[in-house]
């Protein structure tokens, strides 16, 4: 059964998707499990009754591999913060991509009214979402160009081809702000800090209401790619 979440702030913090991701970032792996279970050997000496051999004590138990990637549950709130520490991950449905999507420019629209009002932690965070919003926007393009169906709910009349903005752009428009896809790459709304400046760890402290549990920073500026070409080829 499906469950309903009343709120963006909510579907961030707890609508769980399966995520292919490394072994080390789990929650949920125990920290003595990367411990060597072998005890070190006693010195020799002539006092003392020493171990002259070692044995596992516990049989059949090997310390994982931590860059092995498992299957696991995780928020978008996580997925966030993977992309802050630029660590790789994998949707094991690709067609989660669609909701992820939507459900950051929801949340971002929650948050509207206070980074308008100037608040400046909301509109820290808001800035990372953006930046994961930004890679998301790489994949959901792709996706949507992969399944027409998909693609056509998008469009009036359900048609590519068949709709206003198909007829505004031949009479030339521009198609970047008229093709109801390539349009869906701005964010739902300009984000202007009053004071930008570069974001360190640690620099923003989250408290509970942004939709993180955790004091999370977003590094990545988005270079080396080139977009443009990206959505033109």
């Amino acid at each position: 059964m499906s469950r309903y979440f009343a709120h963006a702030e909510e579907h961030i913090r707890e609508r769980l998707y399966d995520v292919w991701i490394p072994a080390f970032y789990h929650p949920n792996v125990p920290a003595d499990m990367f411990d060597d279970p072998v005890p070190s050997k006693e010195a020799v000496n002539k006092f003392t009754k020493v171990l002259m051999g070692t044995r596992l004590p516990i049989p059949m138990v090997h310390t994982p591999d931590p860059e092995q990637m498992q299957k696991s549950s995780q928020p978008i709130e996580v997925m966030i913060d993977m992309h802050r520490r630029k660590i790789e991950f994998e949707l094991f449905q690709f067609s989660d991509i669609v909701d992820i999507f939507d459900s950051l420019d929801r949340y971002l629209y929650s948050l509207q009214s206070k980074i308008e009002a100037g608040d400046e932690r909301c509109t820290k965070y808001a800035l990372h979402v953006l930046s994961f919003r930004e890679k998301a926007f790489i994949h959901y393009f792709r996706f949507m160009q992969e399944n027409p169906l998909a693609k056509e709910k998008l469009y009036p009349n359900n048609s590519t081809k068949n709709n206003i903005f198909s007829l505004m752009v031949g009479m030339g428009g521009d198609a970047d702000e008229l093709d109801p896809l390539r349009a869906r790459r701005n964010p739902p709304f300009a984000i202007k800090p009053k004071e930008r400046h570069e974001l360190a760890v640690g620099d923003a402290g989250f408290v509970d209401g942004l939709g993180i549990s955790q004091s999370h920073v977003l590094l990545d500026d988005g270079k080396g790619l080139d977009l443009e070409s990206f959505l033109k080829g």
